[in-house]
């Protein structure tokens, strides 16, 4: 059986994608004995960015309900990486503030992502990847309109994306 280039691409960015996870999730993770939980990491990454950004506008970040995010900040706050305050001029907002210990891990994870990505496109020239992320961006674009008709018609059966585009929240006032 012969596979068209359309078919052949579907399974190896299958086969990519399965490997990356693997990959992500192993237990060679340099972050070893410091439980972070899936969204977690990520959570942390955007408030080192936002620092003081309100729950509200946070989930709408992540593209998490709200329930889950009080939920994710719970088990943050607990591990002393983040603390939520009272907004000022709004007793209703909860703004979110990562700790000092929460920007370390921050630093680790980035330092750890820097290195895994590295070793993980060593053997593609730097040509090579520029031409990939540009291609993977078409792509990316071209799924994000091709999926809504299979989201739209299965809500219930799709989880929501996490790797929306990355946009400014508004910052506290």
């Amino acid at each position: 059986m012969t596979l068209s280039t359309t078919e052949k691409l579907y399974y190896q960015l299958h086969h990519c994608s399965n490997l990356l996870q693997r990959i992500h999730h192993s237990p060679t993770n340099v972050l070893k004995g410091k439980e972070l939980h899936r969204g977690q990491g990520r959570t942390l990454r955007l408030l080192n960015q936002n620092d003081g950004i309100s729950q509200h506008s946070l989930a709408d970040l992540l593209d998490i309900r709200p329930s889950s995010m009080a939920e994710l900040l719970t088990k943050l706050e607990s591990s002393n990486l983040l603390e939520r305050r009272q907004d000022e001029t709004d007793r209703r907002v909860s703004n979110v503030f990562i700790t000092e210990n929460g920007r370390q891990l921050v630093e680790e994870i980035e330092q750890y992502r820097n290195k895994r990505a590295a070793d993980l496109f060593a053997g593609v020239s730097a040509e090579d990847q520029t031409a990939l992320a540009a291609l993977l961006d078409k792509l990316i674009e071209a799924l994000q309109v091709n999926a809504k008709a299979y989201i739209d018609d299965k809500p219930d059966q799709v989880r929501r994306s996490h790797h929306k585009p990355h946009r400014e929240p508004k910052r506290p006032k």
